[in-house]
């Protein structure tokens, strides 16, 4: 008979433990669940809400590059070479006033290069003097490859162009 108390004490106890930890333990694990949820949801929405600023930020960038562009298409020295400036060659030295517009050019283009991270080069393409002005401080003569490749461009009435890996391309039409 003994051995029935104790049995009915210990599942007593036993069943009374459980009667209250129980709920301790489903309360428990319903608030790490909505933890959880809701720690998902404000990870989405911080990931959601970094993405549009970083958009916002390229489309931004992408615009002043383009504003960027229009003004150095403008600009007066590269007008000036671009309707009274000759070819010249190894043997055919520019004059002094060339030489200058072309620094002149080289820093605006490495302004422009330097005013953002996404800028690896500018290069400006003079087929009057047959050269192409790089930012990184080379002039190089004009191939007759990216002579061709813009004049398509132009042909299209693609305003803006860009180069990706020596290839134009255009981001903007009119």
């Amino acid at each position: 008979m003994r051995n029935k108390k104790n049995k009915s004490i210990f599942s007593a106890i036993l069943i009374a433990f459980l009667l209250v930890v129980m709920p301790v333990y489903a309360a428990g694990y319903l608030a790490y669940r909505w933890g959880i949820t809701r720690l998902r949801n404000e990870i989405a929405l911080s990931q959601s809400a970094q993405t549009r600023y970083y958009m916002q930020k390229f489309h931004s960038d992408i615009q002043r590059i383009i504003k960027q562009q229009s003004s150095v298409s403008s600009d007066r020295d590269v007008i000036m070479l671009s309707a009274f400036g000759e070819d010249f060659t190894e043997k055919n030295y520019p004059s002094i006033e060339t030489m200058l517009a072309i620094n002149r050019i080289q820093a605006r283009l490495t302004t422009i290069m330097d005013s953002n991270d996404i800028i690896e080069n500018v290069t400006i393409h003079i087929p009057s003097i047959n050269k192409s002005i790089h930012s990184i401080g080379s002039i190089s003569d004009l191939t007759t490859e990216a002579y061709l490749e813009l004049k398509n461009i132009y042909d299209k009435r693609e305003e803006q162009v860009l180069f990706k890996d020596n290839v134009p391309i255009s981001i903007v039409t009119s």
